[in-house]
């Protein structure tokens, strides 16, 4: 019998069939694959076989073409990821409506970010490199003060064990109520006698029997039942001894009914939620107070320890003593916001200028930062993200809101060509919420890539440079393209200086020179005569050229013929005294009638032809006291007519110079505005939008009547829906705060 053919083992494969087989493992098994023999070692090490698995992990990380030794180049960004090397973060922007409030809170749930402005909630979606509003939220009649996200399961929301991924929202508000949303259902919590300024972190009790705290500046904590038994009567206990208002809540980790409450006075109490409700001031089964510059801005409990960030401070508390464990203190550095994943070792602060990320693990003597987050304002807004996925043969740590997207989408090196440089959203990413005035608050959603940064490379607020490193040859640097062009701006202005001369600076350092100058020197809204003439005569110089833009960029493009185009607010610089920025109207966008109270505007059409329509407060005569009473306040017209650049500069008082005003485009138009104060509700700068009244009121001055088209009635109104304000990164010169 005639033998049969000869057998043939896995290393007679071809190589290119072998590095094909390979697509169904992960790095894990390829990595256990080149120990079994020579044969699969070099399959394993090919190439092909590590560039699909780079750019499985790192979709968004260009790829160097041609580039051998992918397997290292793989290894390095591995080995950096977990030792937290982050440089130079790729960033999203969103811009809130400058005419609405200062956000308050700030939160994040995966590829979703939550902020409140007012009483309004807002779930924004991150599709890098844009930021999308994706719903409102309003059930409240005054200011979220708080936000949480709880597992919809365990709240009376729930409807069934199909819902064990959602989560549904929670939120305080100064109108004394707390309100419990998801997906059109709601429930409202009402007992406190004052604004509720703070919820629980997390709910109280490890069973199916799960309570919500609150506190408020009633100076009391009360506990509310989750339970759908307890919908008639949710207020289950309130606890009374604090004598301030209460700012923090936190659930302890090593007995899930204890709770910390923390008030504005720097008192701690630790209360057994599950003591009987016979007295309030009975539960409190520990007590005691931090002697810190500043009161308490945040709170998080681990295992037995409290950690609570005040002043230049992070405080840890033993929970079972009451006494410190250990203090890390910021040496000159006011803390002004901080989170924390004690879980983690992980302490986030933020102060004037950039975010620190501290190991709580190293020596308290000599506390070093993991990493640096600069930013160009005080960070006021952190969350660090606990989210953690697994991943077949891998995990991802949750470090700094370190997370594994589950599906990576792949693309073409086409695709990959045409998003490198602006795309933002990568395998790890952490979410900062930054911004100090309402023109405008920004939110910056931050991917930290572990790229090490070339020797002496400036780095961009957000960036975290890496001393005595080079960059690794063609690896993609998302904010290099952007650099570089600025460089060769640079470079080519100084080419173009005389011999032994220096290139002048920018012509918007010199307004920003001009404006620190005049409104830092003035101590009312309106600046002295020779401050308005020199900030007038700097605007007069600038043109479009000088900030980098042309009427035919996309800002001033209409989307469709059909409604109001959006208009596009550019972001240059703010402080306390003063703002610059630019709208960019598309023909036919209109900014509508709005106010600036107390405040002194500078306004300077770059280009394009703007109908300005203003007024100003009219004298107020006795017959006129009812209308104002009913809404209506008369007004007479300043400025009714149509500006053609180039132009002078118009300059607006608060009494004086059109107060109020309205813009329309009839042209593509670009509007330099300097505003000093800018907008403050915290300071009575209030945003109003106006509407002009369409009839003679029945009773009022006279005046409207015989004076024609010099006097109309304004009443207040809403921010009208068909205005569309968004803002965009400015891409001139930058703004240098010496």
């Amino acid at each position: 019998m005639a033998d049969g053919p000869p057998g043939r083992a896995l290393v007679d494969l071809d190589g290119d069939v072998l590095a094909n087989c390979t697509r169904f493992l992960g790095a894990r098994d390829v990595a256990s694959l080149a120990m079994a023999c020579r044969p699969l070692r070099a399959a394993a090490y090919c190439d092909a076989v590590w560039y699909r698995l780079f750019r499985e992990r790192w979709p968004f990380q260009q790829v160097p073409r041609g580039a051998l030794g992918l397997r290292e180049l793989y290894i390095h960004r591995h080995i950096e990821v977990y030792q937290m090397k982050f440089v130079d973060p790729i960033s999203a922007v969103y811009y809130p409506n400058p005419t609405e409030v200062t956000p308050s809170c700030l939160m994040l749930d995966r590829n979703y970010i939550w902020l409140s402005q007012g009483p309004m909630a807002r779930r924004l979606r991150v599709d890098c490199p844009e930021i999308k509003l994706v719903e409102n939220y309003k059930s409240h009649g005054a200011r979220i003060t708080c936000m949480r996200l709880f597992p919809l399961i365990d709240t009376p929301l729930s409807r069934g064990d199909s819902q064990t991924n959602e989560k549904a929202l929670v939120t305080s508000s100064a109108d004394r109520t707390v309100r419990l949303c998801w997906k059109g259902h709601s429930r409202c919590f009402k007992g406190h006698s004052g604004p509720v300024t703070a919820l629980s972190d997390k709910l109280l009790g490890d069973g199916e029997f799960k309570v919500l705290a609150s506190g408020g500046e009633d100076c009391t904590v009360r506990l509310w039942s989750m339970s759908t038994r307890g919908k008639n009567h949710p207020l289950l206990s309130t606890f009374h001894g604090h004598e301030k208002t209460l700012s923090l809540l936190s659930v302890a980790w090593h007995k899930p009914s204890l709770l910390v409450s923390c008030s504005k006075d720097s008192k701690v109490k630790v209360w057994d939620t599950m003591a009987p409700p016979s007295s309030g001031s009975s539960s409190c089964v520990g007590s005691t107070h931090l002697s810190t510059n500043g009161a308490p801005i945040a709170v998080k409990c681990h295992e037995s320890l409290c950690y609570i960030a005040s002043g230049s401070e992070v405080t840890a508390i033993d929970l079972r003593t009451m006494k410190k464990a250990s203090v890390l203190v910021l040496h000159d550095h006011r803390i002004l916001s901080c989170d924390m994943l004690p879980s983690e070792w992980l302490i986030c602060t933020g102060i004037k200028d950039k975010a620190l990320l501290w190991d709580i693990r190293k020596s308290q003597e000599l506390p070093n930062t993991v990493a640096e987050l600069h930013s160009d304002d005080p960070v006021t807004f952190l969350h660090l993200d606990p989210y953690k996925q697994q991943q077949p043969q891998q995990s991802a740590p949750s470090h700094l809101g370190y997370k594994k997207s589950p599906n990576p989408p792949n693309y073409s090196d086409e695709e990959e060509e045409k998003r490198s440089g602006s795309s933002c959203r990568a395998s790890e990413h952490t979410w900062l919420g930054r911004g100090h005035a309402p023109i405008p608050a920004r939110l910056q959603a931050a991917a930290f890539r572990a790229v090490p940064a070339p020797p002496l490379m400036r780095v961009e607020a957000g960036g975290l440079p890496e001393q005595g490193t080079g960059a690794r040859s063609g690896a993609r640097d998302p904010g290099a393209r952007r650099r570089r062009r600025q460089q060769q701006q640079r470079g080519r202005s100084r080419a173009d200086a005389p011999p032994g001369m220096s290139a002048p600076p920018p012509a918007v350092q010199g307004l920003f020179e001009a404006c620190r100058e005049v409104f830092g020197a003035s101590a009312c809204a309106v600046p002295s005569p020779a401050g308005v003439e020199r900030i007038k005569s700097v605007l007069d110089s600038i043109s479009a050229a000088d900030v980098s833009l042309t009427p035919n960029m996309s800002y001033f493009r209409r989307v469709n013929s059909h409604g109001t185009p959006k208009i596009t607010y550019l972001h240059l610089y703010e402080c306390e005294a003063f703002s610059i920025g630019i709208f960019c109207l598309p023909p036919r966008g209109v900014i509508p009638l709005h106010n600036h109270p107390n405040m002194t505007v500078f306004s300077k059409l770059l280009f394009g032809e703007l109908y300005v329509k203003s007024y100003d407060w009219a004298e107020a005569s006795q017959d006129s006291t009812d209308v104002q009473l009913q809404g209506l306040r008369l007004a007479n017209v300043k400025v009714d007519g149509i500006l053609n650049a180039p132009c002078e500069t118009s300059v607006l008082y608060p009494e004086d110079g059109g107060n109020l005003h309205c813009f329309t485009a009839q042209t593509a138009c670009a509007v330099l505005d300097v505003l000093g104060p800018p907008y403050d509700d915290g300071s009575g700068r209030h945003c109003q939008h106006y509407n002009v009244s369409s009839s003679a009121p029945s009773a009022g001055d006279p005046r409207p009547l015989s004076g024609g088209d010099g006097y109309a009635w304004l009443e207040e109104c809403e921010t009208p829906d068909n205005f569309h304000l968004v803002g965009s990164t400015y891409m001139g010169p930058r703004i240098v705060d010496i």
